[in-house]
């Protein structure tokens, strides 16, 4: 059941593994004000900037202003690299100033939207990029600035500190020693420090959608909610790289790109750091936007048929994709072409998945492009919140209890709305691809068999466990706390037993083409498996299909009520160290994350 006290959310949620959970999503309004959550003065800085306010509520010109898309770059030459700056941008949103981490760059000296630029590369091709930080000195709010961090993030932290991950790429993650750096998520790039990247395509990479962003760990989620992303697209390969503009109706539609982003900040248009953001205000969390902009419009004519490229920028909460009365001809997952096209009424995205979907558009009118509600599985905004409001509750409280203290009426959430589709003019006559046409662009991967597989399942266990620890002798009892009860530490855990905090030093070894089976499983909250570097095969459903279908993805949502989900995958072309972790990124950060070496 998911009831809305104004635009509070509550929800009792029953899963395998813990029990009743009391469901809140975190944009909250007046009734949290009155808990006490957000403070008068803070709320009345600027109306539209105060916590709780949805863009669905406002009006134009603050909403629906025309689609933008990032700036396009090809840094293909050596000679002129692609300058990449991280700092602090201010930018609008909605009617509300905001100054965020972001990135600029000399393509975009006039940025005025909060998401990077695209990079765009054909397979083959080597990113030059220099990456220089911008950001100051220190972060207001760091606990551990410029000094070394405690176990379980890197060497130094500080959340002006960054890195650069090309999310989903097929590519070498360390440079050769003393040259320029590859998908190195383990460099450490301190304010007014330059980080040159030459990130080496294969000729044989899949054409398809990718992102790059942040990934230092310990400061990932303040600066990707602050919109340090961008779409990454590799295109230009022939059919046997998946290239879909090999098909004549699919090079005919026009292109879009989404970059799906959940930006978090307050009253003043500013996150400093993580613990303002994600524990002491989880109401400051925003809905959706679209390349930095609040449900904007776009225009297709009837019967046109446009792809439309989406990148989960976000941080942790799920997104359902659905347009009113349209299916979303899905092409693509993960920048892995399908061999088929798969009618979906709403496609699923969690934090780091990509979607190329068509889009054939329907009568003329105005339709809605909506993040769904979720029923009874939640999202992760929800039970990120229910966590704040346990601590405010009587121990013996139950979530039926909390729900009659709030005497608002009860009504279902419509979901957040993400952009305004307009179906106007002539007509066209546009046809989508046939399954005999999309067979012939597909990426030479070849399937995994369990024949291939020589030794036991590799195990993934995302666990969250509180810990009470003497504030005088700093001794801890093992896990014997609930979450959000006072003194109770929360600790983010992975490894095979779902014990182990992140350790930069230790982690999981395998050889070069070797070939595992994982097994994943989670408990606490939902979780985003991401491993980098190769892409995995796993199995779905899909509407029309009897049986589960088989698809390569390099992110995945783990439903923690389901037995361990198996995955397959192959170690190819690259030695070196990279990670695998949670996908929600305030997990991540926290400790919820494995180093993974592959040796020659």
């Amino acid at each position: 059941m998911l009831v809305n006290f104004g635009r509070i959310v509550l929800g009792t949620v029953i899963l395998s593994g813990y029990g009743p959970l009391l469901a809140v999503v975190a944009f909250v309004s007046s009734a949290v004000t009155q808990a006490g959550f957000v403070s008068t003065a803070a709320a009345q800085a600027d109306p539209t900037c105060a916590p709780g306010v949805h863009w669905d509520t406002l009006n134009p010109p603050l909403i629906h202003q025309p689609f933008k898309s990032a700036k396009v770059v090809q840094p293909i030459s050596k000679d002129k690299p692609y300058e990449l700056s991280a700092e602090f941008v201010t930018a609008t949103i909605a009617g509300c100033k905001v100054s965020l981490r972001s990135y600029n760059s000399p393509a975009n000296v006039q940025r005025d939207f909060l998401v990077g630029d695209t990079i765009k590369a054909k397979p083959g091709d080597t990113l030059y990029i220099r990456l220089t930080n911008n950001l100051p000195d220190r972060a207001v709010g760091d606990d551990f600035p410029q000094h070394p961090a405690p176990a379980g993030h890197a060497g130094h932290f500080s959340f002006n500190i960054t890195n650069l991950h090309t999310h989903g790429l097929h590519v070498a993650p360390n440079g050769p020693l003393g040259k320029p750096e590859s998908d190195n998520v383990f460099v450490e790039i301190a304010p007014g420090a330059t980080q040159d990247y030459e990130i080496k395509i294969p000729l044989n990479h899949p054409s398809g959608t990718f992102w790059y962003h942040a990934h230092l760990h310990g400061s990932t989620a303040v600066q990707v909610s602050s919109g340090m992303s961008g779409a990454l697209v590799i295109e230009g390969g022939g059919a046997t790289n998946g290239e879909l503009k090999t098909i004549p109706e699919i090079a005919a539609a026009e292109e879009r790109i989404f970059v799906l982003q959940q930006l978090v900040f307050g009253p003043d248009g500013k996150l400093e750091d993580f613990k303002s953001g994600f524990i002491d205000h989880p109401e400051w969390a925003r809905d959706t936007t679209v390349n930095g902009q609040a449900v904007p419009t776009l225009k297709l004519r009837p019967g046109e048929v446009q792809r439309w490229r989406f990148v989960h920028a976000g941080i942790s909460e799920r997104i359902d994709l659905a347009l009113d009365e349209h299916k979303l001809y899905e092409v693509a997952v993960d920048g892995i072409s399908l061999d088929r096209i798969v009618p979906w009424d709403q496609v699923e995205l969690g934090p780091g998945n990509r979607t190329d979907v068509l889009v054939k558009a329907g009568a003329p009118g105005t339709y809605s492009l909506r993040a769904k509600p979720l029923p009874l599985l939640a999202s992760f905004k929800s039970l990120r919140s229910a966590a704040r409001l346990s601590a405010v509750r009587n121990q013996d409280e139950t979530p039926q209890d909390i729900i009659a203290r709030f005497p608002q009426r009860i009504e279902v959430s419509p979901g957040d709305l993400i952009a305004r589709i307009v179906v106007e003019g002539d007509p066209l006559e546009m046809k989508l691809p046939t399954p005999d046409q999309l067979k012939k662009a597909v990426p030479e991967f070849k399937p995994i068999s369990d024949t291939e597989i020589k030794l036991p399942p590799e195990e993934v266990l995302f666990n969250m466990r509180g810990r009470r620890c003497d504030s005088n002798t700093g001794l801890c009892a093992p896990p014997n706390c609930l979450p959000g009860t006072p003194d109770c530490e929360q600790r983010f855990l992975a490894g095979p037993r779902g014990d182990q905090v992140f350790m930069p030093d230790t982690g999981r070894t395998f050889q070069l083409n070797q070939t595992s089976k994982w097994l994943l499983d989670g408990v606490g909250e939902a979780h985003v498996f991401h491993i980098h570097v190769n892409p995995f095969q796993v199995d779905r459903a899909e509407p029309d299909s009897v049986t589960d279908k088989r698809i390569w993805r390099d992110t995945l949502i783990i439903i923690n009520s389901e037995a361990p989900k198996p995955i397959w995958t192959r170690y190819l072309d690259f030695t070196g160290s990279f990670v695998m972790h949670c996908h929600v990124l305030s997990h991540e950060d926290r400790g919820m994350m494995e180093k993974i070496t592959i040796k020659p």
